[in-house]
């Protein structure tokens, strides 16, 4: 009995010793570092500078940032914002605000109206009207019928009269800064037919007519173009005493592969377009250059090409609130300034969205 007790003590005393050794090292909880060298002091006073700017992106744009968009999500902000501006038995009239704001130009408010099912079944209309005075107007009205589920005829009218057109320079090595403001009146008048085929694959043709006519008027305590002109300052642009009046066409042909809306898809895009200006001549200067480009027989093509991959046709539609098919970015692109001798800047402008 006894040499069974020494055993058991002497195998308990030797477990002991083995856990001893085995035991773990002291783990690091952090402590400050015993030797800390130049280059962490120094970094204490760009922290310390910033402190305020990470406090006030943090607590006064981050956090309450990211709770309203988390209520408007919960709520369904949108959906109430879009009912609150709908109208009709059916839900076909939208009406609404909106305002552009541009640096470097004036201003604009304005109303936006689209309304289904207009004098007939597969007919919508659209209105836009936007102005900052006399001196800013903007109207458009755009006509959609829809022949069936894949095709569509389209009517637009469109009056621009701005004062406030920035105008740099001509050439390659005109600077950034504003030497004169000009003022253009613009109306378009076109017609249109949209064909979906294969897939999200579509055709679209737009035929109208163009004039643009320049005038005297200016902005924000800036000189006008034309007394820029007049006192030699500047050499009068091309085309800037007269303007032009011109029928256009353009046809463009878009090469989908992805399943339409709203099915997810993986596939390429394709754009091919093309464009034919006429101008009729108003003077010998006028049909000299005329001939000139008839001899020369340009032929203006383009093309755009991308992959896609796990989209859901994103920059392909801008939403149907405005109508009953969806209406396809590459269909009616943006309008341009509409003079090459006049190189504005940020007057690129959608049709039918701003003030």
């Amino acid at each position: 009995m006894a040499r069974t007790l020494l055993l058991v003590v002497a195998l308990t005393l030797l477990a002991g010793r083995t856990e001893a050794a085995a035991k773990r090292p002291l783990p690091d909880y952090g402590s400050p570092q015993k030797d800390t060298t130049p280059g962490q002091v120094v970094l204490w006073v760009p922290r310390i500078a910033l402190y305020p700017v990470w406090l006030l992106s943090e607590y006064a744009i981050r956090k309450p940032m990211g709770a309203l968009v988390t209520v408007a999500e919960r709520d369904q902000w949108p959906t109430l914002v879009i009912d609150f501006f709908t109208f009709g038995d059916r839900n076909q009239i939208t009406l609404f605000p909106s305002a552009l704001f541009d640096f470097g130009l004036k201003p604009s408010v304005g109303l936006n109206l689209s309304w289904k099912y207009f004098l007939a079944e597969p007919n919508t209309l659209h209105v836009h009207f936007g102005t900052w005075g006399p001196d800013w107007i903007s109207a458009t009205l755009a006509d959609d019928y829809a022949l069936n589920r894949n095709a569509g005829l389209a009517f637009s009218a469109a009056f621009h009269r701005r004062k406030d057109i920035p105008f740099y320079g001509l050439g390659p090595r005109s600077g950034s800064d504003i030497i004169a403001r000009y003022q253009t009146n613009d109306l378009e008048v076109a017609g249109g037919y949209e064909l979906n085929f294969w897939r999200s694959s579509s055709f679209a043709s737009r035929t109208g007519l163009r004039a643009l006519g320049f005038g005297a008027g200016t902005c924000c305590t800036e000189q006008s173009l034309r007394s820029a002109v007049a006192s030699g300052e500047v050499p009068s642009p091309p085309g800037f005493d007269r303007g032009y009046t011109a029928v256009f066409e353009r046809v463009m042909l878009a090469i989908d592969s992805r399943r339409k809306p709203p099915d997810n898809g993986t596939g390429f895009h394709l754009d091919a377009y093309g464009d034919a200006t006429f101008a009729p001549a108003k003077n010998d200067v006028d049909r000299r250059s005329l001939d000139r480009l008839r001899r020369q027989r340009r032929i203006c093509l383009g093309f755009l090409a991308r992959s896609h991959r796990g989209s859901r046709h994103r920059g392909r539609s801008s939403g149907s609130i405005a109508g009953r098919r969806p209406i396809h970015s590459s269909s009616y692109p943006r309008r341009r300034a509409a003079h090459a001798g006049l190189p504005s800047r940020s007057i690129d402008r959608p049709e039918l969205a701003g003030g």
